[in-house]
């Protein structure tokens, strides 16, 4: 074979390479059909939602033979319809509207049978396989064909259908309280029937409408429902710091300007591991606090509210508390509630502890291990001077109780110099191991703080 061909071979296989090597990768735009062993029959009518991870849930509808009343799940994790068994159902209908309404909740409202149309709320709940007879002292009309979407925060808003008419009402339900509020936008889409919505993403609590079909026929038109602005508080992590107060700032935040009239509510703090000294047998880790029908006024968007963090050198594990907002009005409850994380900035044992030890130890001690029994009190003394220094907690005062230490009490223990007057043998030994603990403490904690020049 000549040298040119072999080139020219080798070339080839080149450019192959190279071509598909450099072949874009098949886009990500295409529809899987699954496969799942069990499935509902085929039906029209029938209304889906979100029931939580990867899972739908599925009521209702007409094969053209019957409405059904049948209760499915699909799990795409691994590709299967489950029947559910609820001993409560609605009863069968089609052309209702589902929407989810909490992690593992869904709402559903109106719909048709044979016999009429429905004006019944039920909530489906995953977690025990129940539905559930709301019954809500207004709500909208029994209709079909209607659209609805969460808005967040356990909330649902609700859009047209059909009752005998085309229809125009925006409804929203709420969980927390169950209720259908009525709502009054000075604009909106006509009336209409057969249109869908769909929720804005998490952390939104706006709605997408698009189509349906009014008095003139079909429509085209995408609309957007503000709703209630979406509120929710954020998280704050701080060192506690040794000494004094530090202010834990949270922010309530709407993602859209408050309407007309604000929002408003309640905010308020619990304890987690961090406690707020009531009762008075808790710790004093930071200071209750309880604001009632707080206001974000019309066109703002944040409000903040401090919490006081009580400082100490006591070395703990990292503690929390809470921060809540309740009684939400004009506002959808995204995020209700805040976590203060109190991170320990603590060195070792804390200085409080080790003189309380100190103390007790010497309070132990038998006679025997005093030159002279009365000794103790002078040096228990000596030591609740110390206390009462370190206790106070100001730079200086930690200093002033550092120097009594080293050159006060130190010396007079068992193989200090001068000669020990106070205690002796392995009981003074062992004290001024303890001693000695303290005062590195003591002198971690100065440190922390900038030393002793000045004091």
């Amino acid at each position: 074979m000549k040298k040119s061909t072999l080139i020219g071979m080798a070339l080839s296989l080149l450019l192959v390479f190279v071509a598909a090597k450099a072949a874009p990768a098949a886009p990500l735009d295409d529809w899987t059909q699954k496969s799942p062993a069990m499935k509902p029959s085929a039906r029209l009518g029938h209304a889906m939602a979100s029931v939580g991870g990867d899972q739908v849930l599925l009521f209702g509808g007409d094969d053209g033979t019957f409405t059904a009343d049948e209760t499915w799940v699909y799990d795409l994790s691994d590709d299967t319809w489950t029947l559910k068994s609820p001993a409560t159902s609605p009863s069968a209908r089609a052309f209702h509207a589902m929407a989810s309404i909490g992690d593992d909740q869904v709402l559903l409202f109106g719909g048709y049978d044979a016999s009429g149309r429905f004006d019944e709320t039920w909530v489906y709940d995953l977690s025990d396989d129940t539905w559930t007879l709301k019954s809500p002292a207004t709500s909208p009309s029994a209709r079909d064909r209607h659209a609805m979407a969460s808005i967040g925060g356990g909330q649902v808003v609700l859009f047209g259908g059909y009752d005998g008419a085309p229809n125009d009402e925006t409804w929203v339900y709420d969980l927390s309280d169950n209720t259908w509020t009525q709502k009054s936008p000075a604009t909106k889409p006509s009336a209409r029937t057969a249109s869908a919505m769909a929720f804005l993403g998490t952390g939104s609590s706006q709605v997408l409408l698009f189509g349906g079909v009014d008095a003139s026929g079909r429509d085209d038109e995408t609309w957007v429902y503000p709703a209630l602005p979406g509120l929710s508080i954020n998280d704050v992590s701080l060192d506690e710091g040794d000494a004094g107060v530090t202010s834990f700032e949270f922010t309530v935040s709407l993602d859209l300007p408050a309407g007309v009239g604000g929002v408003t509510f309640d905010i308020a703090t619990a304890d987690g591991t961090a406690q707020d000294d009531n009762p008075a047998t808790e710790d004093n880790d930071y200071v209750p606090k309880l604001l009632l029908n707080q206001t974000i006024p019309a066109g703002s968007s944040t409000y903040t509210f401090g919490v006081t963090v009580n400082g100490d050198f006591t070395n703990e594990p990292d503690e929390t508390f809470f921060v809540n907002v309740t009684n939400v009005t004009g506002a959808a409850l995204v995020d209700g509630q805040g976590e203060g994380t109190i991170t320990n900035d603590d060195v070792g044992a804390s200085a409080p502890q080790m003189i309380q030890e100190a103390i007790d130890t010497v309070g132990s001690l038998p006679n025997s291990a005093f030159r002279n029994p009365s000794n103790r009190t002078p040096l228990r003394n000596k030591l609740r001077e110390v206390q009462a220094k370190i206790a106070r907690g100001t730079r200086c005062d930690l200093c002033q109780a550092l120097s009594k230490l080293v050159h006060d009490v130190l010396p007079k223990m068992d193989g200090a110099s001068p000669p020990p007057d106070w205690i002796t043998g392995a009981a003074a030994e062992g004290l001024a191991d303890q001693i000695r603990a303290l005062i590195g403490q003591l002198q971690l904690e100065v440190a922390a703080l900038g030393g002793c020049g000045g004091c």
